[in-house]
């Protein structure tokens, strides 16, 4: 068992990606790419507690979301570019080094997160009707 944790965490056969070519000496690219994938891991943390936050004010009888339509859109927009980050940088790496456009995906990715996680903090905050 620990010989295969070992074995999970050695980086010794593999290269940070800044080190992949000269396409990642850009620091906008790396800037873009890094921030996104904080965004959208953020994103991934807080939109489940806020939704947990919301339908218990709203199954208790109290004021429900101020646009469920809204949320539901995003959260739709939301994992539906998730989705394409996992296409475009899990998988077609292994045959396309296409980071540039991984990069723009997780952009509109990270950009639909931010707008979902804001639309839900108003909501909570507010506590508005529909």
């Amino acid at each position: 068992m620990t010989e295969w944790i070992f074995w999970v965490f050695d980086d010794t056969a593999f290269m940070p990606r800044t080190h992949c070519g000269p396409g990642w000496s850009t620091p906008v690219l790396q800037g873009f790419a890094i921030a996104s994938g904080v965004i959208i891991a953020t994103s991934y943390l807080v939109l489940p507690f806020f939704y947990v936050l919301m339908w218990n004010r709203w199954a208790k009888g109290g004021r429900s979301p101020h646009s469920l339509r809204t949320h539901l859109l995003l959260l739709l927009a939301f994992v539906l570019t998730c989705g394409v980050t996992h296409v475009t940088g899990d998988v077609l790496m292994f045959f396309w080094p296409a980071y540039r456009l991984d990069t723009s995906v997780k952009v509109i990715c990270a950009t639909i997160s931010v707008c979902a996680v804001f639309t839900a903090a108003v909501d909570l905050l507010r506590g508005s009707d529909d």
